[in-house]
């Protein structure tokens, strides 16, 4: 792989790391249109940290917000304050279905890693998981409509409360201490046992998780600002479990510097790209991707069985 090569495939991973159309099943797609061998996980681990850096970039606000909160929070309760002053803190409870989310996660990488990788997981598979993708994607769109219909009633609503006066409206349900955003323990589980699929190539991590978060009533904001700093964690562990410093070193300059390049590439790309996104949400325009990946889906396949 030269230095061309690595940075176009980093452009492709930041891209599609963010935007919901898979980054494993684009960088499998692009290596095999390239006439090049697949990354190594080495270098699919160091361009997954230039997308880090991204997020980084981004949510910077959010994630001082939330190391903020986790301080707050551990402080109230190394203080004898309780557990109920120590979960006051948002960052803090953000911390804790993060946490909650990633272990399903993590629990399902360990059981079918091993099944995804090597000759299992070719193009036609790859293809027909984009599809599966591309409908997944569709129903991010029904979610938003109920999701707009339930905030225009819930606006109406709010203002006939207004009207009446604040001291006579009824008190909020609150399911639980940790619940934020409209998310509690129970549905971060399930946005991380969702997330745990997107480990099969063609099926997007992000528009897996924002979909859930979208389904279980979380605004699109939010649902995106939970999905990215969720993915920080994933990001983490790959590297301290996968990440061999010894190899990285013992390689040539010229391949450090193409993998470096290659990091430098998924990052800027992957800002971009992650900005873009965020626009078309607030749009309610994510669900165009479907169509997207339906197209590559198809190619993909036909591709496939037209080379045999």
């Amino acid at each position: 792989m030269n230095l061309f090569e690595a940075i176009l495939l980093g452009a492709l991973q930041g891209a599609t790391e963010f935007l919901p159309v898979s980054s494993s099943g684009h960088l499998k797609l692009g290596a095999a249109a390239l006439g090049i061998e697949e990354p190594k996980l080495l270098f699919d681990i160091i361009l997954h940290v230039g997308s880090l850096v991204a997020v980084c970039l981004i949510y910077r606000q959010a994630i001082i917000d939330l190391l903020k909160g986790l301080w707050q929070g551990s402080l109230n309760l190394l203080g004898g304050k309780g557990l109920k002053a120590a979960l006051e803190p948002s960052g803090m409870r953000l911390g804790l279905l993060i946490v909650a989310s990633t272990i399903p996660t993590g629990l399902m990488g360990l059981l079918v890693k091993d099944y995804l990788e090597g000759p299992l997981i070719s193009l036609p598979v790859v293809g027909a998981a984009l599809i599966v993708n591309g409908f997944v994607l569709l129903f991010s769109r029904r979610a938003g409509d109920k999701q707009g219909a339930a905030s225009q009633d819930q606006e109406g609503q709010q203002s006939q409360e207004d009207q009446e006066g604040q001291e006579n409206a009824p008190a909020k349900k609150v399911r639980g201490p940790v619940e934020l955003w409209r998310l509690g323990l129970g549905g971060a589980l399930v946005v991380g046992l969702i997330q745990g699929f997107a480990i099969m190539p063609g099926l997007s991590r992000s528009g897996l998780t924002i979909t859930t978060c979208l389904m279980l009533g979380m605004e699109r904001e939010q649902a995106a600002r939970f999905s990215f700093l969720l993915s920080i964690p994933a990001i983490l562990g790959a590297l301290v479990l996968k990440f061999d410093p010894e190899v990285f070193m013992g390689s040539s300059s010229d391949v450090v510097i193409a993998y470096v390049m290659g990091a430098v590439s998924a990052c800027v790309v992957g800002a971009l790209c992650l900005l873009f996104l965020l626009k078309l949400l607030r749009q309610a325009r994510f669900f165009h991707f479907a169509w997207y990946c339906f197209l590559v889906g198809a190619i993909a396949i036909g591709w496939s069985f037209l080379g045999q």
